[in-house]
């Protein structure tokens, strides 16, 4: 019989399994926001954020368009509206690569060791 420790580093085992997967997901979207030929990409990664916060419980998603401009992503979760504000800011794109300066593929998560390696990572 497994004892709540045991059950607890179970269930964290298999959160950072299903985080490192989701990882590698972003990391194989080619999101470079200064290069024209990878817009879209942009806006699949915005959209992809989007469906992931939403499934995470946050309120309001929305992933915001303006003319001329990459998509940004917002969302808000209000608990307590009497509590504190935390503001999260991240980014999801990323910036020009030469592959063949790479030792392993830039689109795709590798782990050597303790760290992991990949374009976003």
């Amino acid at each position: 019989m497994q004892t709540r420790a045991e059950k607890a580093a179970a269930v964290a085992e298999g959160l950072v399994a299903g985080a490192l997967e989701r990882l590698a997901d972003y990391v194989a979207i080619p999101a470079v926001s200064s290069q024209p030929e990878r817009y879209d990409d942009v806006r699949r990664m915005a959209d992809v954020a989007a469906a992931d916060l939403r499934e995470a419980g946050l309120d309001n998603v929305e992933v915001i368009t303006v003319e001329g401009a990459l998509p940004c992503v917002r969302a808000d979760k209000i608990v307590d509206p009497d509590q504190p504000t935390v503001l999260i800011y991240g980014h999801f794109d990323q910036q020009p690569f030469e592959p063949e300066l790479w030792d392993s593929p830039p689109n795709t998560l590798t782990q050597r060791g303790e760290r992991l390696y990949g374009r976003g990572s």
